[in-house]
């Protein structure tokens, strides 16, 4: 299969949530880990930050001087999925081309983009490659899948080696994760029916495109019944969009995708507790840190 182009979209906000952090994190650093790692990727292509509301004038400054800045007034989390997505279905980009989308709270492994491409190169139907995700039932931090989210039937299935990594078929990954373009153009009816079912949307996606069943007869009752609190009329719509998720997926059981990610993971989510195994994440940080000092203009 001929080299493939990875374009990136990298979606960006200010706004932080609660979740538990490790005491090197920030975004600034994760955006240069990021970048480290495009610079290691000979195969790498366009270069788009989808930010959402204003950002931090260094971050920005970095976004502007490396990429294309596609700035928007503060957007709903599906709504800034929703823009990246508008930008695959603009460009002239190739059918085989990888289209990786990147969230702004992750550390990188230097290799992480060209050991995705060479992936894409050596396991040619895979239509998704991801570099943090769950294999089997086992998480990146090497824990369980997460109780409260639906755990298909484990399949078995062949392992590649590719850029030193074993690359194994996968369950589901977050929302930073790569896909063959075309891949994502004839999905995306998929990608924009999910971030409408809220919770781990990312997770039910990923089960969808595989020709999975996102939700079972139990979870939709559960979530209409009002467990979580929300009005009824709210219950009600997110209901029948996993109700409308469920059947696109059910529809593909004999045609779904390909998922498949690497052990060690190529990146990790920062976020105590989940934070991959088989990698020195702080070494990494220090490394983000004295590459930008030799590969970006000052400020």
């Amino acid at each position: 299969m001929a080299t493939v182009k990875l374009h990136a979209i990298y979606r960006s906000t200010d706004l932080e949530n609660r979740k538990a952090r490790p005491a090197s994190y920030s975004k600034h650093t994760a955006l240069l880990s990021f970048l480290r790692a495009r610079d290691a990727c000979a195969e790498a292509g366009e270069l788009v930050f989808v930010n959402s509301g204003p950002i931090a004038p260094e971050r920005l400054a970095v976004m502007e001087a490396t990429g294309a800045v596609d700035q928007h007034e503060q957007l709903e989390l599906h709504e800034s999925y929703w823009a990246a997505l508008r930008w695959v279905e603009e460009r002239p980009w190739s059918e085989d081309d990888l289209v990786y989308f990147g969230e702004d709270d992750y550390l990188y492994r230097r290799d992480a983009l060209a050991a995705l491409a060479e992936a894409a190169r050596v396991v040619p139907e895979a239509g998704y490659l991801a570099p943090y995700a769950t294999v089997g039932r086992e998480m990146p931090n090497g824990e369980p899948l997460h109780p409260g989210l639906r755990r298909p039937r484990e399949r078995s299935g062949p392992a590649w080696r590719s850029g030193g990594y074993d690359w194994r078929p996968a369950t589901s990954h977050t929302s930073s994760f790569a896909v063959r373009a075309g891949v994502l153009r004839a999905d995306l009816r998929l990608h924009r029916t999910a971030p409408r079912c809220s919770g781990a949307w990312d997770h039910a996606l990923a089960l969808a495109y595989q020709g999975r069943a996102p939700y079972g007869p139990l979870e939709l009752v559960s979530e209409l019944a009002g467990r979580g609190g929300a009005a009824l009329e709210r219950r009600a719509k997110v209901t029948a969009w996993r109700i409308s998720l469920t059947a696109q997926a059910l529809a593909r059981r004999r045609s779904g995708r390909l998922l498949v990610a690497p052990r060690p993971a190529l990146a990790t989510h920062m976020e105590t507790g989940v934070m991959a195994l088989g990698t020195d994440w702080e070494a990494e940080h220090e490394a983000a840190l004295r590459w930008a000092t030799g590969a970006l203009p000052p400020p």
